[in-house]
């Protein structure tokens, strides 16, 4: 379960722990059961043993981490999960004192935290109920949520100068080693960082209020003296990033005075990066630089700055590769120069690790081929050379075989391949001297390769003339030199001069059959059939039938020519007709489609659904639709849990229609319930949930035309009850939302769909009149 290392956040990059050799021992037993015996029973009497000890000894730090293994090995023998586990936690912090009541607290506040993560999305559009059961967290809104984490957090971090003078060493065996314990060097620091990662996130579930917080003052970037005093404001005392940048002022106010400045340092760039990830300020870029700047400046040779040095690094790099033309054209090279200096220096950091991590990727050597795949013969061409950080590049041409020609170019990262293939005899080769690129970015050059006769050939390039590996990159281009070409509309095929595009006849045709089976053996042929061309060039092979993990693909041949790489056949979908010819009941299986009904679309527990199906299905002569009577079917009924609670053995009639009825039960969860007939593919959700009956229902007028941002909009809404009266001088509260849409969901299909929380852009009332309106 991965609540249980939610107390990990105690780490930070913080201090060594330093269990006495006592605790370890047990800790080695408890860690032996669980992970390598799976006796979870006998791990938590012994963890129980532990926490008996440690609370006899007042050993905080091991109380609480044989809190958190009990707690863990608990809900691994129970059904409750984290709202178990919430209650126990709880329970804890009502019983604990200083200084263990806040990292309870902050632990408490990561639970209800993870369980808002697990569950958001079904709870997402929850609304919230006139009265809340505060024991029971499964009923409550994202917004609850939200509300209960954040308030959790501000009560672990409301006694600072008790927090910033506890002694950390009793806490040990729950904290994390780390590189620098002058980073976080105490417990309120420690706090605050779990509490900030929460903060800075903001509103991920709510929609965010009509005046919602922004970071657009200039102060969020000012020195941490002016920034520490500045007062910022917001409509909302609990908005998200609001506590954060309080949070930020109240850790740079309490190491202002800090006789060592590295947590200080550490607190100030943390800010920086926050504001300038989430900031909406024009001039955003260069303040987030200038402040960067200004701390470089200030501490150049501190290890805790390190970090301010890669930011500012990794801010050139990214500058540099943003531009295509020469705007930033030596923002590599300044990249680099920092990176060297922090590499400099004696003491390790994060920073100056990133800073090497930086400085690998600024200083590859880069190096790439392109090349038509196929050439004409007796033609100069020309490759497209890429590279970077290189100044010359040796070039060698190879002939490889015809009868194998792709499956024979090696991969030029195995060394056996590459050394066979250095081994072949040399066509041509040369040195191609590159100019120099002191901006340290990737370009761009043609480079000729002259004339060859019809053959397939391999370019390899490499930028050390030895031809190592160790010492330089190597990389290779295959392609083709031929005169062949073909084109194809469905199943008719033509050859063609690739150059003056007239067909050509006699030409020979071999259909193969291309089976990718595991190395050592690559790929295995077999000819499935042969043809020549006509006067026209045409040839039209037969469809036939692909083997496991192959393809079919073409091999063409003329006298002193040949055509390679193998091109791939298409063959064309088999229509409707064909299907129908091949199998009349496939055909009507393959289009049968269930339309399922229920007689209303929410029910209470206890209350009967009725239903009924229509299966219908295309007829194999006709296309058209029609009834498909006599099918045995079932339906199924699934709980909001995915449980069957009921299930029905039904056959369509003569008109293809079945229908029935299931007792919805009572003493189960609500939610949404699912009817699945699993023959036909059909399925139907109704809500089932305690509600009260409504007396009246609202409904909008249809919009009239389009808008512009900036328009004013009026909309009617009619306001009637069930028995037909219309419902006046009632008080109206709405709201107007914002929601973010992404009307083309595949042009995220390599990434994340980016999330947006929702804004209310306007709210009020309004008054039905006497229709109702």
């Amino acid at each position: 379960m991965r609540w249980l290392f939610l107390i990990v956040f105690l780490a930070g990059h913080v201090v060594h722990a330093q269990n006495t050799a006592a605790y370890d021992h047990r800790w080695n037993i408890v860690d032996s059961l669980m992970n390598k015996k799976g006796l979870t029973v006998s791990a938590l009497e012994e963890v129980n043993k532990i926490y008996k000890t440690a609370h006899r000894e007042k050993n905080e730090g091991q109380v609480i981490k044989a809190l958190v293994y009990r707690i863990r090995l608990q809900q691994e023998r129970s059904d409750e999960g984290l709202p178990g586990a919430i209650r126990e936690m709880l329970a804890e912090v009502d019983s604990s004192s200083q200084p263990a009541r806040p990292i309870l607290q902050n632990m408490l506040a990561s639970l209800y935290q993870r369980y808002l993560e697990d569950n958001g999305y079904r709870i997402r559009s929850r609304t919230r109920t006139t009265q809340k059961n505060d024991t029971d967290i499964t009923t409550w809104t994202a917004g609850d949520l939200e509300r209960t984490i954040k308030t959790l957090f501000l009560q672990s971090l409301e006694r600072e100068q008790v927090l910033a003078r506890v002694d950390l060493g009793p806490y040990q065996p729950i904290i994390y080693p780390g590189q620098d314990r002058r980073l976080r060097p105490t417990l309120f620091d420690l706090l605050a960082q779990r509490a900030l990662e929460f903060f800075r996130a903001g509103e991920r579930y709510e929609a965010k209020p009509v005046n919602a917080f922004r970071l657009d003052d200039p102060a969020i970037f000012a020195d941490d003296v002016r920034f520490s005093q500045h007062h910022f404001s917001a409509d909302d005392s609990l908005a998200g990033r609001y506590l954060a940048i309080r949070l930020f002022q109240r850790l740079t106010r309490m190491h202002l005075a800090d006789a060592r400045p590295e947590a200080l340092i550490s607190v100030d760039i943390e800010r920086l990066t926050f504001v300038h990830n989430y900031t909406v300020m024009e001039g955003r870029e260069q303040s987030y630089m200038n402040a960067l700047e200004r701390i470089t400046s200030r501490w150049p040779d501190v290890p805790a700055a390190a970090q301010a040095w890669y930011l500012l690094a990794n801010q050139h790099h990214q500058h540099a590769l943003g531009q295509e033309g020469p705007g930033d054209s030596l923002g590599l090279a300044k990249a680099r120069d920092i990176g060297e200096k922090v590499l400099a220096e004696a003491d390790s950091s994060e920073g100056k690790a990133n800073c090497s991590r930086l400085l690998q990727l600024i200083l590859q050597k880069q190096l790439i081929l392109q090349t038509e795949r196929v050439n004409i013969p007796n033609r100069p061409f020309r490759s497209l050379l890429t590279w970077q950080n290189i100044d010359r590049v040796y070039l060698r041409l190879i002939r490889v075989n015809d009868s194998a020609a792709e499956e024979n170019v090696p991969n030029i990262y195995d060394s056996f391949y590459l050394k066979r293939l250095l081994a072949q005899p040399v066509v041509r080769s040369y040195v191609q001297q590159l100019p120099e690129t002191p901006d340290l970015r990737i370009h761009k050059t043609e480079i000729a390769i002259g004339s060859l006769p019809p053959g397939a050939y391999v370019l390899l390039a490499s930028s050390d003339s030895t031809w190592s590996r160790k010492r330089g990159v190597i990389t290779r281009e295959y392609f083709a030199v031929s005169s062949i070409a073909y084109i194809n509309r469905d199943n008719d095929y033509f050859v063609l001069n690739r150059e003056t595009g007239k067909p050509i006849e006699g030409a020979v045709v071999r259909v193969l059959d291309q089976t990718f089976i595991r190395p050592p053996h690559g790929v295995r042929e077999r000819d499935i059939s042969s043809y020549t061309t006509d006067a026209e060039g045409h040839f039209s092979p037969k469809v036939a039938r692909k083997g496991a993990n192959s393809i079919q693909v073409l091999e063409i041949s003329i006298p002193g020519d040949h055509l390679w790489p193998k091109g791939t056949v298409y063959h064309p979908m088999p229509t409707e007709d064909t299907a129908m010819a091949a199998d009349k009941r496939m055909y009507e299986e393959k289009h049968t489609n269930c339309f399922l009904f229920t007689d209303r679309s929410i029910y209470r527990p206890g209350q009967t659904l009725y239903f009924k199906a229509i299966v219908v299905t295309k007829d194999a002569g006709s296309h058209r639709s029609k009834p498909l009577p006599g099918l045995s079917t079932m339906v199924i009924l699934y709980n909001a849990n995915d449980q069957i609670v009921d299930s029905l053995k039904l056959t369509t009639n003569e008109f293809g229609s079945y229908s029935g009825t299931f007792r919805l039960p009572e003493g189960q969860p609500g939610g949404r319930y699912q009817l699945f007939d699993p023959v036909t593919r059909g399925s139907q959700y109704v809500s089932v949930e305690e509600y009260k009956r409504p007396k009246f229902y609202v409904e909008f007028e249809k919009l009239q035309g389009s808008y512009r941002a900036g328009d004013s909009i009026r909309i009617t809404g009619l306001a009637k009850g069930y028995a037909g009266n219309n419902v006046d001088g009632a008080r109206v509260s709405y709201r107007v939302v914002r929601q973010t849409r992404y009307p083309y969901p595949w042009m995220f299909w390599r990434t994340r769909q980016p999330s947006s929380a929702s804004q209310e852009v306007a709210s009020g009332t309004a008054t039905t009149d006497v229709s109702g309106k």
